[in-house]
């Protein structure tokens, strides 16, 4: 009966972790030392267009373009060996179009195994309003920048109307 509840318990915690990993905004991807995926949810699924078998045992390195996948595997090696700061990486859906993706890892020595923990999110729409953004501020420059020569022409156009109408005062 222990046994039993223990392995009830245990179910119900694997339950409550699929539960809040498929559920996050974020891919969540678990992958062996070899980079082969043991574990990807939901959101990284529908975000990709595969299914979770379809990811399963698949190398992680394989959803990138061929020009990224040693920025990838860099990643993954660095990660075996320390902490590593978020990477932006291109990845490629099932259809072929290609956005990019701010990837960060963890590696988690479980036994004899390591286990890598990528996380990443896509952010190609953040890199749509920076671009906007960009974009916005350099048309205000442009806006102060006109704004200013025409305060500079308005003033010599000031000082010229000026001297022309003493002329005018002063020549019959």
């Amino acid at each position: 009966r222990h046994i039993r509840d223990r392995h009830a318990a245990i179910a119900r915690e694997c339950a409550r972790f699929r539960f809040i990993s498929d559920h996050v905004s974020d891919w969540i991807f678990l992958a062996g030392e070899d980079g082969g995926i043991e574990y990807v949810n939901r959101t990284a699924c529908s975000q990709l267009g595969f299914s979770e078998e379809e990811l399963t045992g698949r190398d992680i390195a394989s959803l990138t373009p061929d020009w990224q996948r040693a920025s990838l595997n860099q990643l993954l090696e660095r990660c075996r060996l320390g902490a590593v700061l978020p990477s932006e990486i291109a990845f490629e859906r099932r259809d072929g179009s290609m956005f990019q993706v701010e990837v960060g890892c963890t590696a988690v020595r479980a036994g004899e195994d390591i286990v890598i923990h990528v996380a990443a999110r896509d952010i190609s729409e953040r890199r749509h309003i920076e671009q906007k953004l960009r974009e916005a501020r350099r048309w205000e420059s442009l806006g102060v920048l006109a704004g200013g020569l025409a305060h500079d022409f308005n003033n010599l156009l000031t000082t010229i109307l000026g001297n022309a109408s003493l002329v005018r005062e002063i020549l019959p």
